[in-house]
């Protein structure tokens, strides 16, 4: 990840529902890798009960409820797309013994916490009904969290337990079949992919990258297919340790970049394959100093700094190495002004790290962090663009606004006319894309074709200028 911007203090706490997800996520992937007291997975818990405690403050309720269904977390009859994407390992135990959810009920405090981290810990088998998972949370102190039975209807179902209207029925019928027609079980299984990566390398284990050349063959027929679908779905992304929401946007959109200059589809893969592991090296990284919430030292960012060795090791390492990978992994932040790590020789760096670099550097200035907001595409592309001669290939650069746009496929703009649009695909006129209309849903009625509109062909009409791009955290 691009070190522009360091953290310069705590973030202010949220009591969102994503947010809480979030952590219960953080403390199972800790958990797979530390004992059960160490601090990584006491400090995670702790973490979770004190949002708890804010969102309890916050609400008149007794109970902080997360339901599941059709592979979905969901809130008081809302969809948590984003931890969604990141929450597998959460939701595959609660379907497995049946649940279709979980509760956390007032007071609930970090044993409580514990307990259930320990019930969904993948290292042996556990309960194979609510009922039994239930009162082995009860054997282990967690009598403050309950496991929920399945809805009685199918899909996204009412907040609390049970048949919702037949109104919310209907709109969350049509939400679901909204959200299905996403690439979710992709983005599902590269999140997956990556936990795991970054786990076995922390434990110094030989990778395989049969699986990752996989998940990124399919990414790449997802950006070919519908690049508005899979890229505006990785907006959804929150950005924590575990969610690697920043690897998975590098690797798409330099797969998207790539695609403007070949159409060969190894070239494709093993760009995409180097863009998915060009920070895997972090996993080596002390915990306490890359995920610090204030400043680094020059020591500990000189420590951070080594993530690209050890990347271009951890690559090296495997297997059947892919070269381009490796080659990326450890130039991705060297340039002809600077950079790390220096080397006798400076050589020239090949186009997949140069291109990767651009990749890189603009989604760590546009994406959501803890210490700061989102930044506009042109933003991001007037300071890049302002960087030290050598500092990026200007050609490629350029190149890639130009593939990229002012407004990148799937941001959401609002339009003079007052309507919302999903950009779709660039056109010639870097400033004018297609788009696609959002219109409110009927419920339980799909759509029969998309309202799409070239912008770049109705430029004497006012109501269909952009007046801006919506930059919103759709990760709630």
């Amino acid at each position: 990840m691009c070190q522009i911007h360091d953290a310069s203090g705590a973030s202010a706490p949220k009591f969102d529902a994503t947010t809480l997800v979030d952590e219960l996520v953080v403390a199972l992937s800790n958990a797979r890798i530390y004992r059960p007291d160490h601090p990584r997975v006491t400090g995670a818990a702790e973490a979770l009960v004190a949002g708890l405690k804010g969102w309890f403050a916050a609400e008149d309720a007794e109970r902080f409820e997360i339901g599941t269904s059709d592979g979905f977390l969901f809130h008081a009859r809302r969809p948590l797309l984003g931890a969604s994407l990141s929450a597998s390992r959460l939701i595959e135990p609660l379907t497995a013994v049946g649940s279709g959810g979980l509760a956390f009920l007032r007071g609930a405090g970090s044993e409580d916490v514990l307990a259930l981290v320990g019930l969904l810990s993948p290292r042996k088998v556990g309960p194979r009904t609510v009922l039994e998972a239930n009162a082995a949370l009860d054997q282990r102190g967690g009598a403050r969290v309950r496991l929920l039975p399945p809805y009685r209807n199918a899909g996204l179902g009412a907040g609390a337990q049970g048949t919702p209207s037949g109104e919310s029925a209907a709109m969350e019928a049509a939400l679901l079949q909204v959200l299905e027609a996403t690439p979710r079980a992709v983005y599902q299984g590269t999140v997956e992919l990556l936990q795991d990566a970054a786990l076995g390398a922390a434990r110094g284990e030989e990778l395989d990258l049969d699986p990752a050349r996989g998940i990124v063959e399919r990414l790449q027929k997802r950006i070919v297919a519908d690049a508005s679908g899979i890229l505006g779905l990785s907006r959804y992304e929150r950005y924590d340790e575990f969610t690697f929401g920043h690897s998975i946007r590098v690797c798409l959109l330099a797969v998207q970049f790539a695609f403007s200059l070949t159409k060969d589809e190894r070239v494709l893969n093993r760009i995409g394959l180097a863009g998915l592991m060009h920070d895997i090296g972090k996993s080596r990284i002390p915990f306490e100093i890359l995920h610090a919430k204030r400043r680094l030292d020059p020591a500990e960012k000189a420590e951070v700094g080594r993530h690209t060795e050890l990347g271009a090791e951890i690559l090296l390492d495997m297997p059947d190495p892919d070269m381009l990978a490796v080659a990326v992994a450890f130039g991705h932040h060297r340039s002809h002004v600077g950079g790390y790590p220096r080397t006798a020789d400076e050589s020239e760096l090949s186009l997949a790290t140069r291109l990767i670099k651009i990749c890189d550097v603009y989604e760590a200035l546009t994406a959501v962090r803890p210490y700061k907001e989102r930044m506009s595409p042109q933003r991001a592309y007037r300071i890049m663009m302002a960087s030290p001669p050598g500092q990026f290939d200007a050609g490629l650069l350029r190149r890639f606004i130009q593939v990229n746009g002012v407004y990148p496929v799937g941001t959401r703009l609002l339009l003079e006319s007052g309507e919302h649009a999903l950009v779709r695909r660039q056109t010639l006129d870097v400033v004018r894309p297609l788009i696609e209309l959002e219109h409110a849903e009927v419920p339980g009625a799909a759509r029969s074709r998309r309202d799409e509109r070239d912008l770049s062909e109705m430029r004497d009409d006012p109501g269909w200028r952009v007046r801006e791009l919506v930059l919103d955290d759709q990760a709630a």
